[in-house]
């Protein structure tokens, strides 16, 4: 009984965080502005395609112009059937990379959130750290996120096939990864290292696994983490100063 309660207690977190950040308008500029340079960056893309869709359509036309009358029409339909294929690729690339390309260009600010709503949140001010540390961090977490993406091709692969037991099992395993890699963003900030960090992950085991089952789910809705990321950190900070405080009744 006192997994499941500190389970749901976890799994609450990003919710409460969500809340909490649409709450506060002056949180809302650190994920407008990466949100910007993605939209900006996609209207670039958008531009580019249809540029490739004029220059592939004149070398269609060129190509069909030796074509018999009576073709003429099924040359019109191949040139339609090319576009749409660009266009549905580039719509398919854009909807897959929003989030990735979000959570990329928004790195700087999202330390600058958790920093603010940290200060607002629990008036702490956060750890000074070094070249060395920031370094030593990023490599680490770039490991750990690499290791948590195999692990999801393993457990896609190997638990997928099994009726109901095997995707329960599955979220287990890549919600705890989750939920470690969301708190080293906010563990980093306050010059904890990755093997620190999950020692407290262990030690809080039911409540990071239902913080990141709950960032899984959200996440599997389509489009919406840019909606959701922003709130899932200041979540993130809300679970690590919970578990710093072993506070979870």
């Amino acid at each position: 009984m006192n997994f499941f309660r500190k389970f749901f207690i976890g799994a609450g977190q990003p919710l409460l965080g969500i809340a909490a950040f649409y709450q506060q308008t002056s949180l809302w500029k650190y994920s407008l502005v990466p949100l910007a340079i993605v939209l900006g960056l996609y209207a670039l893309i958008f531009w580019s395609g249809t540029c490739l869709n004029a220059y592939l359509a004149e070398l269609i036309r060129q190509w069909v112009q030796q074509w018999p009358d009576s073709l003429h029409f099924f040359a019109w339909i191949f040139r339609q059937a090319a576009a749409f294929a660009l266009f549905a690729l580039l719509i398919t690339f854009m909807a897959l990379a929003i989030g990735p390309l979000y959570e990329i260009f928004g790195g700087v600010f999202f330390d600058r959130l958790i920093e603010k709503f940290t200060r607002r949140q629990f008036q702490n001010q956060l750890a000074q750290t070094s070249l060395k540390f920031d370094l030593l961090a990023l490599k680490d977490s770039i490991i750990y996120n690499l290791i948590t993406f195999f692990w999801m091709i393993a457990a896609f692969f190997a638990l997928g096939a099994l009726p109901v037991i095997g995707p329960v099992i599955a979220a287990f395993i890549i919600g705890y990864r989750l939920g470690v890699s969301y708190l080293a963003l906010v563990g980093f900030r306050h010059r904890m290292s990755m093997p620190q960090l999950r020692w407290l992950a262990r030690r809080h085991a039911a409540a990071v696994t239902g913080f990141g089952i709950m960032i899984y789910l959200l996440f599997s809705i389509p489009l919406t983490g840019i909606i959701f990321m922003p709130g899932i950190i200041t979540g993130s900070v809300l679970l690590f100063y919970r578990l710093q405080l072993n506070d979870l009744r």
